[in-house]
């Protein structure tokens, strides 16, 4: 594809060589000649978003009999590390992966051997796996050197491995489960998936896939050999959605085999908290009619159960955010968990799915079997949620758990909102009431219902948001004030609640601060106050509340959207609602650096230290731990806002040495013991290679965007040079950005050691720059995009003189992919080569969820739906 690509535009170059990590597909092809055998293979690369697949062809003279066993192989699986001989240009050593290619072949392995072809560690396995870093994983190994680790014993492992690597060879590299280095644990590298800690007994548990594993840590020993130990589980598979108990963290509940289940760690016991099997019975089987025509219904020979317990739907996953379906009750500063001499008490909330009306697709794989799957089309039926609760006991004598109750917790969400359609956040408040946000179809109308378990009040809506414009979109900051103090049976009508919540309304996302109070069918509104305001976005998710001081940590765009900042404000002022007219304006504060990009920002549980991740197009990630410190005592109202002191800066090698770092601050230095691999590969990624240049362009309707470009490493005076614009162009994501982010994405820069230009842009219709921004494709996805990347485009030639017009290619992926082929069909005499990956071509056959919120209804926007369907362009397509 990528010479196909390079000849299209005119300059036939030797490519670098690039490293995939992946597996290989079962369709292997044999060509050339017996001089000069190429293996044609498809190989897939996966990572947390999304699975690649690349066609890739191995050149070596004399492999022609490997290649042959390999291809007369059937299509069996096989399995070794093949360092892909590969070094890009002007890079001086190779940044290497891993290709899996299933169950071990001995045979095979040996055959590329004995032919030369001999693969090798990279170096950061090396490291990882090593004679010279622990002898313990090298009995039993042997041709560590050529990347081959054959299985090893556990009898050189002491206690704690033992219980990570258990009775299978988990870590060897030649066995069926991936090798994943981006988390060390004391040399045996195991995948985290999730994980979840517990700030009271400083326990960490985290699963990589099939095991679970605690690891506690004590913080104040300097202990850092702390191992992992393994939690023995009977139930086999995939668990997910871990999940500890608030009140016990030797309680463990998450989602395996289609239940949730819950494990003691001191008893090893555990039990299936629901069953799964019994509510997916023949009786919840029926036929279904979507408005968008007849669909067929659940039936036994699909994977997906038709009631899902305990785990969110596709839906849920994909376009709301949303990736836990059970909460475990919360143990408050008044009201303890249920106890005796006997046992505790304990209750989950879950939510149950039935998916049975939801359409199901056929789609085929790589090994010739049909994947058959449910998948909601745009006007076709979604799946129907109710949340319910589980009781158990917990013996105080064994440490048991016994008595297993489900119950519905609300019988009917839609007499409480009749147009409800999602179910997209729930939660606790207090131990004895829930709450949930629900979205109608359209997605405009919002509402946030309050449930007492105890009867104490009517289940009402106590907040109510509508758009009569455009959508609201799924956020996740909801908090209530003094949560943890209410006594939740005394919550009766009367009562008032105080929470922060983000909203749109003003046309760009801000945070708010609500006061309602309960009543008989409806809650009333005392005020609503607008804490964030201005033309700059608050981010949807990253927020942190110091009750005692009266302040929100959050992040936004407030100084440019191109660097995401952390901020603080009080809200002391906004408590009291006599003051509503002399209230004066927030004043938020900064309190980290401009010029870079936050990555992360994490707080501890008192409010007072957090540490940082930060970066720019020209420096890579680099991390301080800082101190919340206040100039000013006295009423929490009148002081100023507090200041971010650096404590100190987390290092991780010599290679960050290169780059200014101390920004001339006397740091104490805390050097990572076990630094994340992709971490430490960044700051030498790319070494010699020239950064990307950030611009801003001012649109003809008068709309400022931002994008960036890359350019060939040697460029001369007076020469315009072929480009490639990559696009993405959709709501919801922002691709340019002050963040090193953006070398990660190598083929920019492997394009443009090859002599291109690649240029990002952030049009309208883009996320993170307001909503009539993001709106601008509302309704007609796929139609006006591209004449604004045209306009940049040809701005950008004008300016700088070293963009070559008649010679440009489109690509993207995803939704840039769909707008890479509506570019090609719309515009063949700008676009001389579209690359296209994962696009939408038809969106009635997208999700409803996404392709609704923007599209809305098939029935109610046929043409827009007409217009943006790639398949009505085919004779457009240029036929060479």
């Amino acid at each position: 594809m990528l010479r196909t690509f390079i000849r299209r535009l005119g300059t036939e170059r030797s490519l670098n060589r690039v490293t995939l990590i992946g597996r290989v597909g079962a369709d292997a092809q044999l060509k050339g000649n017996a001089d000069h055998p190429v293996v044609i293979f498809n190989v897939a690369t996966t990572t947390a978003q999304k699975t690649e697949w690349h066609r890739i062809s191995v050149f070596k003279p004399g492999l022609r009999e490997v290649a042959e066993n390999y291809v007369k192989s059937g299509g069996k699986k096989l399995s070794f590390i093949l360092a892909y001989a590969i070094k890009l240009r002007a890079v001086e050593k190779a940044v290497w992966g891993k290709i899996e290619l299933g169950e071990s072949c001995t045979a095979f392995r040996n055959e590329l051997q004995r032919s030369g072809f001999k693969a090798r560690f990279p170096d950061f396995v090396s490291h990882a796996v090593s004679p010279t870093k622990d002898k313990r994983l090298t009995e039993g190994n042997r041709n560590l050197a050529d990347g081959i680790v054959h299985p090893s014993t556990s009898s050189g492992l002491n206690k704690h491995q033992k219980n990570v690597n258990a009775s299978s060879h988990k870590y060897d590299i030649v066995n069926s489960q991936p090798l994943h280095l981006k988390n060390l644990l004391e040399g045996y590298p195991i995948r985290i998936e999730t994980f979840e800690h517990d700030s009271k007994s400083s326990r960490f548990v985290f699963s990589d896939n099939t095991n679970l594993y605690y690891l506690d840590d004590n913080p104040g020993s300097n202990d850092l050999e702390s191992r992992p130990i393994r939690i023995e589980s009977t139930v086999k598979g995939l668990k997910t959605d871990i999940r500890l108990c608030p009140s016990n963290s030797d309680l463990i509940a998450y989602y395996a085999a289609g239940d949730i289940w819950c494990i003691n760690v001191k008893s090893s016991h555990q039990v299936r908290l629901t069953n799964s099997a019994m509510v997916n019975n023949p009786a919840h089987t029926r036929s279904c009619n979507g408005s968008g025509g007849s669909y067929e219904a659940m039936t036994n020979d699909l994977d997906d159960p038709p009631i899902l317990v305990g785990h969110p739907s596709h839906i849920m996953k994909e376009e709301f955010r949303r990736h836990h379906s059970f909460w475990w009750r919360p143990e408050t500063e008044y009201h303890v968990v249920n106890t005796s001499d006997e046992y505790s008490e304990h209750q989950l909330l879950y939510e149950e799915t039935d998916q049975s009306c939801v359409g199901v697709v056929n789609i085929p794989s790589w090994d010739g079997n049909i994947e058959r799957q449910r998948f909601p089309r745009a006007g076709t039926k979604n799946a129907i949620s109710k949340l319910k609760i589980i009781k158990f006991k917990l013996s105080a004598k064994d440490s048991t758990i016994y008595d297993v109750v489900t119950s519905d917790a609300v019988p009917n969400l839609k007499e409480i909102f009749p147009n409800y359609e999602y179910l997209i956040r729930a939660g606790w408040l207090g131990q004895d009431n829930i709450w949930c946000q629900l979205l109608d179809r359209s997605q405009s109308h919002l509402v946030i219902v309050l449930v007492s378990l105890l009867g104490s009040f009517k289940s009402q809506i106590i907040y109510e948001e509508i758009n009569d414009m455009y959508w609201i979109g799924a956020h996740d900051i909801l908090y209530f004030f003094n949560s943890s103090k209410i006594e939740c049976q005394h919550l009766i009508k009367g009562s008032e609640l105080v929470f922060l919540w983000s909203s749109e309304e003003s046309g760009f996302r801000h945070l708010y601060l609500i006061k309602t109070q309960l009543g008989d069918d409806l809650s009333k509104l005392i005020y609503k106050r607008q804490l964030t305001e201005g033309q700059w976005e608050v981010s949807r998710e990253d927020f942190w509340v110091d009750e005692d001081e009266m302040l929100v940590y959050f992040c936004g765009l407030r100084d440019t959207p191109l660097e995401k900042q952390l901020y603080v404000l009080s809200y002391a002022d906004y408590l009291n609602e006599k003051e509503l007219n002399n209230l004066k304006k927030v004043k938020v504060h900064r309190l980290t650096e401009l010029n870079y990009a936050q990555s992360l920002i994490a707080f501890n549980a008192n409010r007072n230290i957090f540490v940082n991740i930060q970066s720019n197009i020209s420096i890579p990630p680099i991390g301080f731990v800082n101190l919340i410190t206040f100039q000013s005592k006295g009423r929490r109202e009148h002081r100023r806002l507090p200041d971010a002191r650096r404590l100190a800066l987390l290092f991780v090698n010599s290679k960050h040495t290169s780059f200014d770092i101390s920004h001339g601050d006397p740091l104490k230095t805390i050097e990572l013991k076990r630094p994340s691999i992709m971490y430490d590969c960044q700051a030498d990624l790319l070494p010699g290679l020239g950064r990307p240049e950030l611009f801003r362009c001012q649109l003809t309707n008068g709309e400022i965007v931002y994008g960036s470009v890359f350019k060939p490493e040697f460029m001369e005076s007076g020469v315009r040079y072929p480009t490639v614009l990559e696009v993405y162009g959709g709501p919801e994501i922002q691709q340019v950005s002050n963040s090193f982010i953006n070398l990660r994405r190598s083929i920019r820069h492997l394009l443009s050691s090859e002599g291109y230009v690649v240029v990002l842009i952030d049009c309208p219709g883009s996320g993170k720059r307001g909503l009539s921004f993001e709106a601008h494709t509302y309704h007609r996805m796929g139609q006006v995009e591209i004449a604004d990347q045209i306009e940049v485009l040809e701005w950008l030639a004008k300016s700088t003189g070293y963009i070559d017009l008649t010679r440009v290619a489109i690509t993207g992926w995803s939704y840039g992919g769909y707008l890479a082929l509506m570019a090609l069909a719309q515009y063949p005499k700008v676009f001389k080569v579209a690359i296209a990956g994962a696009p939408v071509t038809n969106w009635e056959s997208y999700d409803t969820a996404y392709t609704e919120r923007f599209m809305g209804l098939p029935c109610e926007n046929a043409d827009g739906y007409f217009k943006g369907n790639v398949l009505n362009y085919v004779n457009l397509f240029p036929d060479q």
